[in-house]
C-alpha cells in the first residue's frame, strides 16, 4: 500500500482509537501512535486482506455465493484475531442474487476474434451456445423520461414482428473519443489553490417537486439534483425502471434469442456495462443478454449496417439465487467505560458482479479490517466500543447501511429514534 494510503489507515487507527489530537475531547497517547505507527508501516497485512476480498472472492454481488463466501473469510478472520461478536446480521426484503458461471463470445465470420464482454446482471443465462447473424436494431434512450418513453414506443412499433429468433444489437454505435492527453498529471500550486477554494452554492430553481422532470440543460440539472429531496429520486429511479422492464416484455414476447449491449462508456477493453435488469422480484427479466466493449461492439454494428457476412457465438450460463439472506458483516472490539458509546467504521462489501471489486470497494473494506487488527493486536484501551459493519446492497441503492440505521438508531423517515440512538 503507498505512503498516502498507510497515512489515512494510521489516521482512522488513531480517531476510532481515541488518541487522535483532538479526537473527541481525548489527549494524545504518543506512545499508541507509534506503536500504530510502526505496526501499520512494519507489519501491514492491508494488501493480504484486499488480496483475499478481491483476488479470492471477488465478484462479491448482493445474495451471491461471491459475497457469502466473502463474508464468512472476514468473519473467520475477525474470529481468529480475537474481535468480538463476529456475524452476520440479515436485512431485507431485497430480492434475488445473480451469478455467472460461464462467458464466452466469438466473432466467427468474416474472420475468427474472440470478442470482450460480460454477461449482462439479472439476465438469464442462453442455455447452451447461441448461434447467428446479429440484426442491426439501434434503440435509442436518452435521458429525459418523456423522450425515453417516446423512443421506446416508435422503437416497437418499428420492430414489431421481426426480432422472433433473432441475435440483436441494442445501440448504434457508441462513439469512442481519441485519447490525446495525458491519462493523469501533476497539479502545480496554482491548480491546487484554485481547487482549494469552495464553489459558490448553486442556486435554487423553480420547479414543483410533486411531479417533475429532470432538466435537460446541464446547469439546471445539478441544481435540480442538489435540491431534489430523495422521494424525487425514488420515483425517477421507479420510473426508468417501468420503461425497462416494458423494454423487457417486449424482447421476450417477440422472441429474441440474445441482446447485445455496448458499454456505455470506457475503451481499450473496460467495460461499463449499462443495466438491463434488476434484482426486486418485481422485475422483469430480460432475454439472454451481454454487454461487449466498444470497439468490439462498433465492429459488428458497422458489418451489420454494411450487409456484410457476420456471424457470432455466445455461450452464458448464469443463475439467480434466493438461498442466502441479504447480510451486512458486522464485528466490533468492546470498549471500557463507555462502552455503550459507538464509534462505526464500515465501507460497501458488494460490487457489480464483474470485476473483483478491488476499488469499489474492497480497499476501503481491506482498510477497515486493518484498523481494527492494528487496534486488536496492539491490544489499545478503549473507553469506546469499536464497530466495523461492512455494508452490502449498496450498489442498489445504500440498502444495507440504510437497514442497518433502521434496525438500530431510528427511521430517518418518521424519526422514530430506537433506545440505541442515545
Amino acid at each position: 500500500m503507498h505512503t498516502h494510503g498507510l497515512r489515512r489507515l494510521i489516521a482512522s487507527a488513531l480517531l476510532v482509537a481515541g488518541i487522535a489530537p483532538g479526537a473527541i475531547g481525548e489527549s494524545t497517547d504518543l506512545e499508541v501512535v507509534h506503536k500504530i505507527r510502526q505496526e501499520a508501516f512494519k507489519r501491514s497485512q492491508v494488501m493480504d486482506h484486499l488480496f483475499h476480498l478481491s483476488e479470492v472472492y471477488g465478484p462479491r454481488m448482493t445474495r451471491s455465493p461471491g459475497i457469502q463466501q466473502a463474508a464468512q473469510w472476514v468473519l473467520e478472520t475477525a474470529e481468529g484475531w480475537g474481535l468480538d461478536n463476529p456475524h452476520l446480521e440479515p436485512w431485507g426484503p431485497y430480492g434475488r442474487g445473480w451469478s455467472a458461471s460461464h462467458f464466452e463470445a466469438h466473432l466467427v465470420e468474416p474472420q475468427y476474434t474472440p470478442l470482450i464482454g460480460v454477461p449482462s446482471r439479472w439476465a438469464p443465462g442462453t442455455n447452451g451456445l447461441v448461434s447467428g447473424t446479429p440484426m442491426l436494431a439501434p434503440l435509442d434512450w436518452p435521458r429525459a423520461l418523456d423522450d425515453r418513453r417516446r423512443a421506446l414506443d416508435e422503437w416497437k412499433q418499428a420492430y414489431a414482428g421481426k426480432l422472433r429468433d433473432q441475435i440483436v444489437l441494442m445501440r448504434k454505435a457508441p462513439k469512442v473519443k481519441e485519447v490525446t492527453q495525458a491519462l493523469s498529471n501533476r497539479l502545480d500550486h496554482e491548480e491546487l489553490s484554485e481547487r482549494a477554494d469552495a464553489p459558490e452554492p448553486l442556486e435554487p430553481i423553480d420547479i414543483d417537486f410533486a411531479d417533475p422532470e429532470v432538466p435537460e440543460d446541464p446547469d439546471e440539472r445539478a441544481r435540480f439534483l442538489a435540491h431534489a429531496p430523495r422521494h424525487v429520486f425514488e420515483k425517477i429511479r421507479e420510473e426508468r425502471r417501468a420503461l425497462l422492464y416494458e423494454l423487457n416484455r417486449f424482447l421476450v414476447d417477440e422472441g429474441v434469442r440474445l441482446a447485445i449491449y455496448p458499454a456505455w462508456r470506457g475503451d481499450g477493453g473496460t467495460i461499463f456495462p449499462p443495466t438491463v435488469g434488476w434484482h426486486e422480484k418485481k422485475a422483469v427479466d430480460p432475454p439472454p443478454s451481454i454487454v461487449l466493449t466498444p470497439e468490439h461492439y462498433n465492429r459488428l454494428a458497422r458489418l451489420a449496417e454494411q450487409g456484410k457476412p457476420c456471424r457470432v457465438a455466445v455461450e452464458v450460463r448464469a443463475q439467480f439465487h434466493e438461498e442466502h439472506e441479504p447480510a451486512n458483516v458486522v464485528a466490533e472490539i468492546r470498549g471500557g467505560r463507555k462502552a455503550d458509546e459507538l464509534v462505526i467504521i464500515g465501507a460497501h462489501f458488494d460490487d457489480v458482479g464483474y470485476a473483483t471489486g478491488a476499488t469499489d470497494n474492497g480497499g476501503s473494506c481491506a482498510v477497515m479490517m486493518e484498523v481494527m487488527r492494528i487496534l486488536k493486536t496492539l491490544d489499545v484501551k478503549l473507553d469506546r466500543t469499536v464497530r466495523m459493519v461492512l455494508w452490502t446492497g449498496e450498489e442498489e441503492g445504500l440498502l444495507g447501511s440504510k437497514a442497518y440505521v433502521k434496525a438500530h438508531f431510528g427511521n430517518v423517515e418518521t424519526m422514530e429514534l430506537k433506545p440505541a440512538h442515545a
